[in-house]
């Protein structure tokens, strides 16, 4: 592969450089999007780099080494996450946070994790929604595609492809505020509980 996947199974360390100049900007933003920390995103994006040349002779052939990396990353991120918090055991207090407190984004994934309550009613939400609306939402924040790849993918305008995800956050909000959930910030708490729902 020309990003240095194969040179990396082969053993060659020159391959963790291409991989990290290949796919950082990608997976850097993509690792904020979950903790919304660039400076703990691109330490966990190193530390998948590193456990990978550890593991170099039992990596798999993949066929997409981007969607590969992210779920590394994601998984690493998660799990610095769950470690960094373990100590505060009483997180679970996201739901009932009021509309003008906003919550850090570390508070809101460890309290998704910690709340089951919250999980059934984001299960809940998400059910309500089309099968079109479920397929778009788990392209954009499961996938990390950008909108131009989720229209070129389902053959739908970019713009219509905006409406249907941006329709399904909209309904998805709704029905977790007459759960009695009121969400700031959806895209961050949405990204784990896809994570979680689809792995």
């Amino acid at each position: 592969m020309g990003d240095g996947w194969d040179q990396l199974r082969s053993g060659d360390q020159g391959a963790l450089l291409a991989l990290y100049q290949h796919h950082y900007i990608g997976l850097i933003n993509y690792g904020f999007k979950i903790c919304g920390n660039k400076e703990t995103a691109n330490d966990c994006f190193i530390k998948v780099l590193l456990r990978l040349w550890d593991d170099r002779a039992h990596l798999p052939h993949v066929k997409n080494t981007r969607s590969y990396l992210m779920t590394c990353v994601r998984n690493e991120i998660l799990q610095h996450l769950k470690t960094a918090n373990r100590h505060q055991a009483n997180i679970n207090a996201y739901a009932s946070e009021t509309e003008s407190v906003e919550q850090p984004y570390e508070e809101m994934i460890i309290a998704l994790q910690s709340n089951v309550e919250l999980q059934k009613k984001l299960l809940k939400a998400f059910q309500c929604l089309t099968e079109r609306e479920k397929e778009l939402l788990k392209m954009k924040f499961y996938d990390d595609l950008d909108y131009d790849e989720i229209a070129e993918r389902c053959q739908i305008t970019k713009r219509t492809a905006y409406n249907i995800i941006h329709g399904a956050l909209k309904r998805m909000k709704k029905e977790l505020h007459q759960d009695g959930v009121n969400v700031i910030e959806l895209y961050p708490i949405l990204i784990v509980f896809l994570s979680t729902l689809f792995q």
